[in-house]
């Protein structure tokens, strides 16, 4: 009988420290991934021999976008074509013929691009992408273990007071 008293806290208890160790690691991943963004921004400017080299340095050049689809883009900075992968959803610019775009390129790889018709897009190279993703579910795993931590300690208070409430005093007969 003791033990199946507290069932209920030891299960909701386990659950509440699953999702708060996950909901912890979401919300050290999104610092992380704000402080590689600030990196990024505070990058010194690459020399023009250091743009590829994957040196920890930024460059802005003029580039054209190739290709442009849902899942990755194409563009072409001083003859080289470069590629990267995107997340975007809705009405994609049409790239035929090649359309001009300032590329943002960042220890080697393209981060960011924009276009003269409100074109801004962050590739999934960038560093910063998704750390409002990781943010948002971290606290909402927080959360979701909170509610179950305070759900499983009212269960078995509530188990408990019904037990007792069954058990006969010593002495009375009921």
């Amino acid at each position: 009988m003791g033990a199946k008293r507290w069932t209920p806290l030891i299960v909701g208890v386990s659950v509440a420290g699953a999702f708060w160790v996950v909901g912890g690691s979401l919300l050290l991943a999104s610092w992380r991934s704000g402080v590689a963004a600030e990196r990024a921004r505070d990058a010194p400017i690459c020399a023009h021999s250091d743009m590829f080299s994957g040196a920890d340095c930024q460059a802005t050049v003029a580039g054209e976008l190739t290709k442009f689809t849902s899942s990755e883009m194409d563009v072409t900075v001083d003859g080289r074509s470069i590629s990267s992968g995107v997340t975007i959803s809705g009405q994609l610019p049409r790239t035929s013929p090649a359309l001009p775009v300032k590329v943002t390129i960042y220890q080697g790889r393209m981060i960011h691009i924009e276009g003269e018709t409100n074109l801004s897009v962050d590739t999934d190279a960038a560093p910063g992408t998704r750390s409002g993703n990781y943010r948002n579910f971290g606290i909402c795993f927080m959360v979701f273990g909170a509610s179950a931590g305070v759900y499983s300690a009212v269960k078995t208070v509530q188990d408990r007071d019904g037990q007792v409430q069954d058990v006969p005093w010593p002495g009375h007969d009921d």
